[in-house]
């Protein structure tokens, strides 16, 4: 082996029986030592080895092989100098690890003891979990699950090789999924604090910064401004969750710089303009013309975000001003959608606003998402049927697909809040069933890639658990839960998920012969369950603890 190109080793070893000691004796070139586990791990990976002659040493860890099957060279690469003697190495940083690959260069013999992983992941006690009749949505649960587990830690990253970053967007979503598959609130409540206690007047119009901790000192370069909306629709979302009302009076003189900041991005056309670097979706929403002169997806997401802070803190004005830019955007989609004219962007002319005629999937998901064409039955239905990945029907060719990050998310995100469920399932698994089968347990940033670990993926737990189960996320303001159960055509599915006041356990069993789906529900003192019974069963008999509903 020399850089990427390999050589058949002509070095001897051995390795005693059930033991996990190998003694190596080199040969003409260098030669490696490769260890492969069935998902990835996420820790500090430990080496024991002794020297009989001075070695260099590279420990390259990965989640996957390259095309041809093995594990090439990355920027994670550990590099070891060591002289005649033993050692017991451990990487400086954790290491996203399926694959470890010893590279060793040395002219004597070198005895290594199998490496040991430390683990440095969230410190998931399993209390609360999901599982069905169907083991495909038991996979991608896990799956979800241990995406998640390596993504959180005092803060919720992006992915744990690559950056480390708590980036906005991704926590919205990776906030829910933690609220639900582990019972934390703790890192949630501290990830919004790292971001309320930054300086407003560092950023454009007391903006936040994208990431924390912050990677960009210099004042100028905002970052992704949009990425501020998806921070103000978290902690809409945590308070609606928590109740805490006294974490809202504390970070309200933040937050209201930053809302007044944003509402001085109005123009001419009663929207926001101007806005320096915006991100729908990593596909072509993120295009010039799809994101200038005037983005309607993202300018949706703003009035939801001053609809919901008008509402947490009785600010008129944050209304008053959302629902004016919901005027324009229905004003101007009333004359283009009614005769078919669609697009991300929108151009201001001679006083009237009109799109410029090239959507895609994740700018019309995020206008869903926003709270926009709920009432347009037409186009519902194209945005179910046609679009997506699995669409049952013919998509137009005119509307660009979206990508896993983050526009499909947002899209499952709102087939869930409509009651789609079937459609989001056959999605999930269109989506997460080749990543399983052909990556490393995790779910990854773009649909089509082959390795990754990104932790707003651990969203599809709550789907899952949500959608298919029926167990929503606990509401602990009020000491409720909705129950609300799609069996499909499973025959049974259970879980629970965990509140201050203790653990709210569920379970039902779907008779489709007698059409009779029983939930024994098992909550907390003082609490209540909210139950909905879906369009699917309504000729069904539901028994709640043996209660007609």
């Amino acid at each position: 082996m020399t850089g990427s190109r390999e050589y058949p080793f002509s070095g001897s070893y051995s390795r005693e029986p059930l033991s996990d000691t190998v003694s190596v004796k080199p040969g003409a070139r260098p030669f490696y030592l490769l260890y492969s586990d069935t998902v990835s791990r996420l820790g500090f990976v430990e080496i024991s080895l002794t020297c009989k002659e001075r070695t260099v040493l590279d420990v390259v860890t990965s989640d996957h092989k390259s095309a041809c099957g093995l594990v090439e060279a990355n920027t994670y690469l550990a590099h070891y100098e060591l002289e005649k003697g033993s050692y017991r190495l451990l990487t400086q940083e954790p290491k996203l690890v399926r694959y470890i690959k010893l590279m060793i260069r040395s002219k004597g013999e070198v005895v290594i003891r199998k490496p040991e992983l430390i683990d440095y992941s969230y410190p998931d006690t399993c209390t609360v979990g999901f599982s069905c009749s169907d083991n495909d949505l038991n996979r991608i649960y896990e799956g979800a699950r241990r995406t998640l587990k390596f993504n959180t830690l005092d803060i919720f990253m992006d992915c744990p090789e690559r950056e480390r970053g708590g980036w906005l967007c991704d926590s919205y979503f990776t906030a829910q999924a933690a609220w639900q598959m582990f019972g934390d609130r703790a890192v949630e409540k501290d990830f919004l604090w790292n971001f309320m206690l930054t300086d407003g007047t560092v950023k454009k119009n007391g903006f936040f910064p994208e990431v924390y901790p912050g990677s960009k000192k210099d004042p100028s370069d905002v970052g992704i401004m949009n990425w501020s909306f998806w921070l103000m629709a978290q902690l809409a979302d945590y308070a609606a969750r928590s109740g805490d009302q006294a974490f809202l009076a504390e970070v309200y003189p933040r937050v209201e710089m930053f809302a007044d900041g944003l509402l001085m991005l109005r123009g001419k056309s009663g929207l926001l303009e101007g806005m320096d670097v915006q991100f729908v979706d990593w596909s072509l929403s993120n295009a010039d013309w799809a994101l200038n002169p005037v983005n309607i997806p993202n300018n949706c997401l703003a009035v939801r975000i001053l609809e919901e802070l008008g509402a947490l803190y009785d600010r008129r004005d944050w209304t008053g001003a959302a629902q004016e830019m919901r005027a324009v955007i229905e004003k101007m989609d009333a004359a283009d959608i009614g005769s078919g004219r669609q697009g991300d962007a929108a151009v201001y002319e001679n006083g009237i606003l009109h799109r410029t005629g090239y959507a895609t999937e994740g700018g019309i998901a995020l206008e869903f998402w926003s709270g926009f064409h709920r009432e347009d039955p037409v186009y519902v239905r194209k945005f179910v049927e046609e679009m997506g990945t699995a669409p049952v029907m013919r998509s137009d060719p005119n509307i660009a697909k979206a990508n896993l990050f983050i526009g499909l998310m947002i899209r499952f995100d709102v087939l869930y809040r409509m009651g789609k469920i079937d459609t989001l399932l056959e999605e999930m698994r269109d989506v997460y069933l080749p990543e399983l089968r052909e990556g490393s347990g995790t779910f990854f940033e773009n649909y089509n890639a082959h390795s990754g670990c990104h932790g707003f993926n651990g969203m599809a737990g709550v789907f899952l658990t949500g959608g298919v189960l029926g167990l929503g996320i606990p509401d602990e303001k009020n000491r409720t839960v909705v129950v609300s159960p799609h069996p499909g055509a499973l025959k049974w599915a259970a879980g629970s998920v965990r509140t201050c006041d203790g653990d709210i356990l569920m379970k039902w069993a779907a008779d489709d012969w007698e059409r009779m789906l029983s939930i024994d529900l098992l909550l907390p003192a003082g609490w209540s369950p909210t139950v909905r019974i879906g369009d699917g069963l309504s000729d069904w008999k539901v028994l709640v603890n043996g209660v007609p509903q």
